[in-house]
């Protein structure tokens, strides 16, 4: 373990934080380039329903480019920016903790992606025919603000309870390690 200042840590996180960042800007570029394409797969199911999608305001059509493509970049840069946290902490791990830290950030970053992933292609459907089903109208005019929204909390906790089984392991393993080194100790 090695002492540093707070600006020595700051500087630190600084790097780490450009590090994730700069794929994340580039993703998100891309996916930006491709927004059109997300959103015609978010809306796809409601519309095959009859539903019409509708932007009420001035600036919807391009925030919900940006919030698919924003979306869309962070689903994908989820396992790096783990491993980049996990390596933030290595200064103050033993070098087994740090294996085990930074391959459970990983499985975590992935298991997020997987978690997202299986809501867009699996949830989303059923969600979207639930609310299509429960409304009354006949031809249901729907906010495309709001419809996004519901994607976004849907894909962001599907994401984190996919990624909770590793964050629970993990902690029940320094709980067992605590314990055995209490033991150790008396």
């Amino acid at each position: 373990m090695r002492d540093m200042p707070l600006a020595g840590h700051l500087g630190e996180l600084r790097v780490k934080c450009v590090a994730v960042l700069i794929p994340f800007l580039i993703l998100f570029m891309i996916a930006l380039a491709f927004s059109d394409v997300l959103l015609y797969f978010v809306f796809y199911e409601l519309r095959m329903l009859g539903g019409v999608f509708y932007a009420f305001g001035i600036a919807d059509g391009v925030l919900l480019r940006v919030r698919a493509a924003v979306l869309a970049a962070l689903t994908v840069v989820a396992p790096w920016g783990m491993c980049q946290l996990g390596a933030f902490a290595k200064p103050g791990l033993t070098p087994r903790e740090y294996v085990i830290l930074v391959r459970a950030s990983f499985i975590g970053g992935a298991m997020f992606t997987f978690g997202g992933v299986a809501f867009a292609l699996w949830l989303a459907p059923v969600v979207s025919r639930w609310w299509y089903a429960s409304s009354d109208a006949a031809n249901v005019r729907i906010d495309a603000s709001v419809f996004l929204s519901m994607w976004e909390t849907g894909l962001l906790l599907c994401g984190a309870v996919s990624a909770l089984p590793v964050a629970l392991a993990l902690y029940c393993r320094h709980r067992r390690s605590s314990w055995i080194a209490k033991g150790e100790s008396r």
